[in-house]
C-alpha cells in the first residue's frame, strides 16, 4: 500500500484581507453599537427627565450657579426681575430666578434648578420688549427640561462608554460622538425661541421685541467679537429669525 504525504496548503488558517482593515471594521462596528447605545439612553433619559417635577430642580440651585457664574452675581435684580414677572408663567413664577453677572458680555443662560443668568451687556444693549423675549427663550429651556436633558444624557453616555472601554478609550469615543449634541442644541434652541413668541403672545406682548434683538445681533454677526460667547451658544439668526416669522405668520393667520 502506497502512502502519500500531502502538505497542508500554505494559505490555511491565515485570514483573508488585511488585519488592518479587519481591525478597522472591528472599530466601526464597536463605534455604531456605542452610538446607538448613547441614543437609546438618550432617549430614556428625556423620558425620565420629563417626569420630574419643576420644584425638584431648586435644591441643588447654588451648587449649579457657583458652577456657572462665580462672580459678580444679584438675585433679584430690579429691571429684569420685573420683566420676567410680566411674562413667566403662574406655573413657574414661584420657583424661577433671574441673576445678573456684572460683566459687559452679551449673554444669557438656563441653569438648572430654574434659573436664568443675565449678563450686564446684554441688558445694556436691549429694551424692555427684547429683554422680554430673552427671558421667555430662556425660560423655553426650562419649560422643555434641555439643560437636564444634556447633562443626564451625557452622564448616562459617559458610564455605559467607561464600562465598554475605560478610561482613554471611552474619552476618544465620547469626543467622537459628542457633536451629536450640536443637532440636539440647534433643536432645542429653535424649542425655546418658538415657545418664547408663543409665550410673548399669550401674556400680550408685542412680536417687535423678538425680532428687533435677532436682527439686532444679525447686523453684528459677521463683526462682532462682544456677541461671540451668544453666537457660540446660539444659532445663526438668520435662520432663527426665518422660522419665527414663520410662527408669528401663521397665529396671526389664526387670529383673524
Amino acid at each position: 500500500m502506497r502512502v502519500e504525504h500531502v502538505l497542508p496548503d500554505d494559505r490555511v488558517n491565515i485570514p483573508k484581507g488585511s488585519p488592518f482593515m479587519g481591525a478597522l471594521a472591528l472599530l466601526i462596528k464597536l463605534a455604531v453599537i456605542v452610538f446607538t447605545v448613547y441614543i437609546l439612553l438618550g432617549l430614556a433619559v428625556n423620558v425620565t427627565i420629563t417626569r420630574i417635577p419643576p420644584g425638584f430642580e431648586k435644591a441643588p440651585e447654588k451648587h449649579m450657579l457657583s458652577g456657572y457664574a462665580p462672580i459678580s452675581l444679584r438675585e433679584d435684580p430690579e429691571r429684569a426681575e420685573r420683566v420676567l414677572q410680566e411674562i413667566v408663567p403662574d406655573e413657574y413664577r414661584d420657583i424661577v430666578a433671574v441673576y445678573v453677572v456684572n460683566e459687559e458680555t452679551v449673554n444669557a443662560l438656563a441653569v438648572p434648578g430654574f434659573n436664568i443668568i443675565i449678563y450686564r451687556g446684554l441688558l445694556d444693549i436691549t429694551d424692555d420688549d427684547e429683554l422680554a423675549f430673552v427671558l421667555a427663550h430662556e425660560l423655553g429651556h426650562h419649560h422643555y427640561r434641555h439643560n437636564l436633558k444634556v447633562m443626564g444624557r451625557k452622564l448616562a453616555g459617559s458610564i455605559i462608554l467607561n464600562l465598554l472601554m475605560g478610561g482613554d478609550s471611552a474619552d476618544s469615543m465620547a469626543a467622537m460622538i459628542s457633536g451629536t449634541d450640536l443637532v440636539y442644541s440647534r433643536h432645542y434652541e429653535k424649542q425655546a425661541d418658538l415657545y418664547a413668541v408663543n409665550l410673548l403672545h399669550d401674556r400680550g406682548r408685542v412680536f417687535s421685541g423678538a425680532l428687533s434683538f435677532m436682527k439686532k445681533i444679525q447686523a453684528d454677526y459677521s463683526a462682532g467679537e462682544k456677541l461671540m460667547l451668544y453666537f457660540s451658544t446660539h444659532p445663526n439668526p438668520d435662520t432663527r429669525i426665518k422660522y419665527m416669522e414663520e410662527e408669528i405668520a401663521e397665529m396671526r393667520d389664526i387670529a383673524r
